[in-house]
């Protein structure tokens, strides 16, 4: 059984703009997730790569170059039965994962309900998988694998993107602390507040391997360096209530894959 999101979790979502859900992940979930990261990272340092240097720590299994080209056009960006079968191409059970469990997450805290029966497959309230990657911090890479304060809508140009809520689920695969990669949380959309290092941190995370962090898409927050001697895996898949599109070609801006169907 799925751990569950309560009624704190989605109160605190809305007003402080994240929460924590404690070892959310079964042990075949963390194994399944933990081991896809480690083929993924391996695969991009055995063709020269550097993980830090040359994709900021960021790892999309999609787009890595691990899979081979679609043969055919792109829709399994758009369409639910052609990502879970090219995303099953990669390791099987990870779109169901990213589909169901994590999806069912991500709507309870799009819409503000701890106690959504999905099994209902409600079309009044879709949701959509935007996003998925993985952040890999490679050992003694304290010094250039931090990430600066942002907010997540940041990465948006359009005002009406920057405006949208998301949701990211922040997936520690390891335990995680302020020394080998953490989270530092600041203020939830404050235009005004300082984004340096002296921006008021609210909570340093410091939790266990198989523990999610979902975070709004304006919530401000960092996250330190490894200084440790061991690799530090997070996975994070994003959720929108619509499609993200880009407003000149019409695209999405990443994925835009319905999890339920849509009257």
């Amino acid at each position: 059984m799925m751990a569950s999101l309560t009624s704190r979790h989605v109160e605190e979502f809305h007003c402080e703009g994240y929460t924590v859900l404690l070892n959310a992940l079964s042990d075949d979930e963390l194994t399944m997730l933990h081991d896809e990261a480690d083929e993924l990272s391996n695969y991009m340092m055995n063709e020269g790569y550097d993980l830090v240097r040359d994709f900021g720590s960021i790892v999309e299994p999609l787009e890595c170059g691990y899979l081979d080209p679609p043969k055919s056009n792109e829709s399994y960006k758009t369409n639910l039965e052609a990502f879970s079968k090219r995303r099953d191409e990669l390791t099987p059970g990870t779109a169901r994962f990213l589909t169901t469990t994590a999806g069912q997450w991500a709507g309870n805290l799009l819409y503000g309900d701890a106690h959504i029966n999905w099994s209902r497959r409600r079309a009044s309230q879709p949701v959509y998988l935007l996003n998925e990657q993985y952040i890999i911090k490679p050992p003694k890479t304290k010094a250039v694998s931090e990430f600066a304060w942002h907010c997540d809508s940041d990465y948006y140009r359009e005002v009406s993107l920057q405006n949208e809520l998301t949701v990211a689920c922040w997936i520690a695969l390891d335990d995680v602390n302020e020394n080998n990669g953490t989270l530092l949380v600041g203020p939830l959309n404050d235009k005004s507040a300082d984004t340096n290092a002296n921006q008021q941190i609210k909570e340093i995370i410091n939790i266990p391997a198989g523990s999610v962090v979902f975070m709004s898409s304006h919530i401000h927050h960092k996250s330190t360096g490894n200084a440790s001697s061991r690799f530090r895996r997070v996975f994070m898949p994003q959720y929108s209530s619509r499609p993200l599109l880009n407003p000149q070609s019409f695209l999405p801006v990443a994925l835009a894959v319905p999890l339920f169907p849509i009257s």
